[in-house]
């Protein structure tokens, strides 16, 4: 219904994603809701910050260690994982959300991925290993 999230501070914010602040505690938001005919529905949700943990690491560290190429590609394209990462499996999905493309034991070295016969464009290849999940995007020419 388009509703409002209200920042632990009262204040609107501009969309769902709250980067403001990274300090540890407990924050509560509201979500607030309305139809126009309906009177207003407030949502409270309690956010829990653990300030021992740096969401970051992981991401940068998974980087180091996982490789898609060539990027832009003409239909054909590697994703090379590293041998420090427990293998996972490799998703290739539309801008929507459909996967188009699924591998379910990944090798730890190159695992080729055809997607000539979707349209061009871009798509998010998604690959999950057991230290997390690593997303990034290929263009199709």
């Amino acid at each position: 219904f388009g509703g409002t999230w209200i920042d632990p501070s009262n204040v609107a914010l501009s969309s769902s994603i709250d980067t403001s602040g990274t300090s540890a505690g407990q924050f509560e938001y509201l979500y607030v809701v309305s139809n126009g005919v309906c009177p207003f529905d407030t949502a409270s949700v309690q956010v829990i910050v653990d300030g021992s943990c740096d969401y970051l690491v992981g991401m940068e560290e998974l980087q180091t260690y996982i490789r898609v190429y060539p990027n832009p590609t003409n239909g054909n394209f590697e994703v090379t994982i590293s041998k420090q990462l427990n293998s996972g499996d490799i998703s290739v999905e539309d801008l929507n959300g459909k996967i188009i493309r699924r591998i379910s034991t990944v090798s730890e070295v190159a695992n080729l991925i055809d997607i000539s016969d979707v349209m061009n464009g871009v798509y998010i290849i998604r690959i999950k290993v057991d230290s997390g999940e690593y997303i990034t995007r290929i263009v199709k020419n």
